[in-house]
């Protein structure tokens, strides 16, 4: 992107000057002298975003066809337009060919019509292209998290780890299981009338059947919190990494001549162009998903409930 020297601040409707400090918002592109950004403390544009709004000059557009010089700028009488040195989108994170609208060659455009919900937050995340950033979705929820994000292999995996992990500490302690499950099957009724008549004596035995089976519930308690500590540390990472192998899987699809009326048959292929049919197949593969997480919960259920009958037979 580059500025026109006619192009002016959103806030103070000065026109910008090659020695300007620029900042552009990360989400827009909208471009601010710096204290003008900082004097209102976000981009001018904000209530506009999450929509399909991205910034464009209000002057002069560059033509492609247009070659700039090798020092990028024009001749000091002609200075039409150039790119600030101290601007912030000459930095590696962006990945863009010094292109604040686009994220490792897809336009920020496209990926909000993926994210779909909270892209004020994804989209400068992704632009900062940390590998390791905090997701408390992630850290809360856990693998289901990820399916809440249809990150459905990532999720899958994450529960399959944990299933081992239990199934394994099962099969170190299962002495101590079966000790315990057999003492509450032979004080079933006694144990069921604690509700109503505390019985001191009783609770001590319960406490004494139950410590040798202590320490694997510490150990499972802790490699859950470690797996939802990795995932609250990498949900982020693998959504980016979601999102732009669906932007490249859907631009492959176009370079072959795929379109996407197939996708909308219900659709008036005449009235919607095939970039208004890209932003909603886009918007149907990405956005969240309610159902996910509940379906996974339950499919674990069920094969948690089958493998234990199973062991039960042996």
């Amino acid at each position: 992107m580059f500025i026109n020297s006619n192009d002016k601040c959103p806030v103070c409707k000065n026109n910008f000057a090659q020695e300007d400090d620029v900042v552009f918002c990360p989400i827009c592109g909208t471009p601010h002298h710096r204290e003008c950004y900082n004097s209102i403390g976000h981009c001018f544009n904000s209530p506009k975003h999450g929509t399909d709004f991205e910034y464009k000059s209000e002057t002069a557009q560059v033509s492609e066809n247009d070659a700039l010089p090798n020092d990028e700028t024009k001749n000091e009488n002609n200075n039409d337009y150039y790119i600030p040195e101290n601007s912030d989108f000459n930095t590696e994170s962006e990945q863009s060919e010094n292109n604040p609208n686009t994220i490792s060659g897809f336009t920020i455009s496209d990926i909000r019509a993926i994210v779909r919900t909270n892209t004020e937050r994804f989209v400068p995340l992704f632009l900062k292209n940390k590998k390791f950033s905090w997701n408390w979705g992630g850290l809360f929820f856990g693998p289901y998290y990820l399916f809440f994000r249809k990150m459905y292999k990532q999720g899958s995996a994450f529960l399959a780890v944990s299933l081992i992990v239990q199934y394994f500490l099962n099969g170190i302690f299962v002495k101590e299981i079966s000790a315990f499950t057999s003492f509450i099957n032979a004080n079933y009724d006694a144990i069921k009338q604690l509700y109503t008549t505390p019985d001191a004596e009783l609770i001590i035995k319960i406490q004494e059947a139950y410590q040798p089976v202590l320490p694997m519930m510490y150990i499972l308690l802790g490699t859950g919190l470690i797996i939802h500590i990795i995932i609250a540390l990498l949900a982020d990472r693998f959504y980016k990494t979601r999102i732009l192998n669906i932007l490249g899987m859907i631009n492959d699809k176009l370079g072959s001549g795929r379109m996407f009326s197939s996708i909308t048959p219900m659709l008036d292929d005449n009235k919607l162009s095939q970039a208004d049919m890209k932003k909603l197949y886009l918007g149907k593969l990405g956005g969240t998903s309610l159902l996910s997480p509940v379906v996974a919960w339950c499919t674990l259920d069920i094969i948690t409930g089958l493998v234990s009958r199973i062991i039960s037979l042996f």
